[in-house]
């Protein structure tokens, strides 16, 4: 099992082509890759798939089911982001 880490641009390009290297990692079955995301990351992916620039660039965004995003997300083992002290 392959084990990846998306941050916000990674999962959106695997929306926007399922059959890039994105894509392909987010689609294909558990058994072969394993997402990590954070709860930060989680919502940035809410919040960037609403901006209205990539639903109008992107019109596969506009129609993706949401639902099938918190079913991605859902299969994602969350993991916390320590606090990083600011230098």
């Amino acid at each position: 099992m392959i084990k990846v880490v998306f941050d916000t641009a990674v999962f959106v390009r695997g929306l926007i082509n399922p059959y890039n290297y994105c894509g392909r990692a987010l689609f294909t079955s558990p058994e072969l890759y394993r997402l990590f995301v954070s709860q930060p990351v989680i919502a940035e992916i809410l919040e960037v798939l609403h901006r209205e620039e990539l639903t109008t660039k992107f019109q596969t965004l506009g129609r993706f089911d949401l639902a099938k995003v918190f079913e991605l997300v859902g299969q994602a083992e969350v993991v916390d982001i320590p606090q990083v002290a600011a230098v």
